[in-house]
């Protein structure tokens, strides 16, 4: 398995094309040694390919890469999704006309507020994740008398929840409004009369702490990381490390991003793979999430018992066309064979690797750290 370990260092100088940094590395000869290889050129990129061209012809294909950017200053915050930033105003009422927004962040979950802020008259501004995607809700104006005419809602970006940095920048002047998101812009006019925005006290970086006044309803905050957060040319994560006056802080806010160790596993077998992990016994619900990938139509993904006696959770893919009736179409319950990953159950993340140590359920027939399947 090739292992390549390469830097990337400073910025792209406009002497040079992408193209001119195509070049062809060797790798390792065997399972452990690193090769190092340093770029003679600088570059800034957004996304980097890899193309293999040769390898052992006596073995499989496989990769592994690692890339080392150059030293880079920011101001990161962490929210656990129970945590958020308020930025308190100098005076009860900011009113503006004006407003410049811009951060970086990346989340593992698709539905989080990044930052709000709402008026007694009924002005807000709110930008949220939404399955994935981004949504800037603004409304200049009393909502009272003309919620329907002056609220303006703009969505942008799909599958933003993929645990990778996404930039944004909102942009208002009077009521023209360019908002942006990983360089795709939308512009547009907000509705209404009004041209500028009322907000009261405070604006809330990483969700809404408490209930709202009427205008507002019940959202999740925020889980993942901010970087490089500014309003109007504050620096909201900066004042916050130096623990100003002007931030307080709800909940567990951390300045450095953790990463989540992503561990997938195999289900090599379609007939004796499975994974047997402890679950919470409590009476009111069960939450269970994870990433699947496979080729098959037809597996148990989960099975589970329900407390006290009630019943069984089982869900399955089924490749059966509509009005089938043959006899192995109606018993759907073969074993999965495909990939898994970020197994959550009731909200907590299961150790994979304690799960391959044996200090962390059952498993048969599963390669850990791993997706092998093959089509």
């Amino acid at each position: 398995r090739p292992l390549y370990r390469h830097c990337l260092l400073g910025k792209v100088s406009s002497r040079y094309r992408i193209s001119d940094f195509a070049k062809v590395f060797t790798g390792n000869s065997n399972a452990d040694s690193v090769v190092h290889h340093k770029l003679l050129h600088s570059m800034k990129a957004r996304f980097l390919r890899f193309i293999p061209l040769k390898w052992n012809a006596g073995g499989r294909i496989g990769l592994r890469v690692e890339v080392f950017g150059c030293s880079y200053k920011s101001d990161i915050a962490d929210f656990d999704g129970r945590s958020s930033l308020l930025y308190r105003f100098n005076q009860k009422l900011m009113s503006t006309f004006k407003d410049v927004v811009s951060l970086k962040f990346k989340s593992m979950q698709g539905d989080g507020v990044l930052f709000h802020g709402e008026g007694q008259r009924g002005d807000y501004i709110t930008l949220e994740l939404q399955k994935g995607k981004l949504s800037l809700h603004l409304n200049l104006g009393d909502s009272n008398l003309h919620f329907s005419n002056s609220h303006t809602s703009v969505t942008l970006g799909s599958l933003l929840d993929d645990q990778h940095w996404h930039s944004v920048l909102i942009e208002r002047f009077n009521k023209q409004v360019n908002f942006t998101v990983d360089k795709h812009t939308q512009h547009f006019r907000t509705k209404g009369d009004s041209d500028h925005l009322d907000i009261d006290y405070e604006l809330s970086f990483g969700g809404i702490p408490v209930p709202g006044k009427p205008g507002t309803f019940q959202r999740k905050n925020f889980h993942g990381c901010i970087e490089n957060l500014y309003y109007n040319g504050v620096n909201i994560i900066d004042l916050a490390k130096r623990r100003k006056p002007q931030i307080y802080t709800v909940g567990n806010v951390t300045f450095s991003c953790s990463e989540p160790q992503i561990v997938p596993i195999t289900f090599v077998s379609s007939s004796r793979s499975y994974l047997l992990l402890p679950g919470t016994a409590q009476i009111d619900g069960l939450s269970v999430s994870f990433q699947f990938r496979t080729w098959n139509k037809d597996g148990l993904l989960l099975f589970t018992e329900l407390s006290e006696n009630s019943g069984h959770l089982l869900v399955y893919l089924h490749g059966c066309p509509d009005n089938f009736t043959d006899s192995q179409c109606l018993n759907p319950i073969t074993a999965f064979q495909g990939c898994m990953r970020l197994i959550f159950i009731d909200n907590q993340p299961k150790d994979l690797i304690l799960v391959q140590q044996g200090s962390l359920g059952n498993f048969s027939d599963l390669h850990i750290d791993l997706c092998g399947i093959k089509d």
